[in-house]
């Protein structure tokens, strides 16, 4: 058992004195040599856009159920630069494209006008669409993409009732979502 041991420490000692041996031949003002290692990490200039990324929107003109037809386009505005840790993904004033889905007249018995609108995309800072949606979350698979409709209502966003036809008016602000993730290109 003595002999076990003295060989162990024996052993301790030959590799010790080896790495004292290698750190005296590396010149002083070198350092070591390392070993390659890569790490695979996300692009410097780009973000990830994520799925329900809240904004707001401006109504570019007025649009009424008296004039307005299924079909017609609705133009809104980003209302402020949309951030992502500081970067600008999405530019303040980038066109919004929206369409009117529902426009019924007033009618007879005092029936009010109803104005439905659906606002479907946006342009990123690097060109690409972004689909939108009205609602915070996704309430079911069919409300994905540009199918969710946003039916306006009366109230805080703009819509207001004039006689009996139902208006959004220019420069009403809306809230609306990204609807799914998106990887957008930017320049440092």
């Amino acid at each position: 058992m003595g002999q076990v041991k003295s060989a162990v420490r024996l052993s301790a000692f030959t590799v010790l004195a080896g790495l004292l041996t290698v750190q005296a031949q590396t010149p002083v003002n070198q350092p070591p040599a390392l070993a390659a290692v890569v790490i695979a990490a996300p692009a410097a200039d780009s973000l990830v856009v994520p799925d329900g990324t809240e904004f707001n929107v401006v109504n570019q003109a007025l649009v009424s159920s008296k004039t307005a037809t299924e079909g017609d386009p609705v133009d809104f505005k980003v209302d402020a630069d949309v951030l992502i840790n500081g970067v600008v993904v999405i530019a303040k004033g980038t066109l919004v494209k929206g369409e009117v889905t529902n426009a019924e007249h007033n009618g007879h018995f005092g029936k009010s006008g109803k104005l439905s609108i659906r606002v479907s995309s946006t342009t990123s800072i690097d060109g690409q669409q972004i689909k939108l949606r009205a609602a915070r979350g996704k309430s079911g698979s069919d409300a994905t993409g540009s199918t969710v409709a946003l039916t306006v209502l009366f109230g805080p966003i703009g819509l207001l009732k004039h006689g009996s036809n139902a208006e959004l008016k220019e420069g009403a602000r809306m809230v609306v979502y990204t609807d799914a993730p998106l990887t957008v290109h930017h320049h440092a």
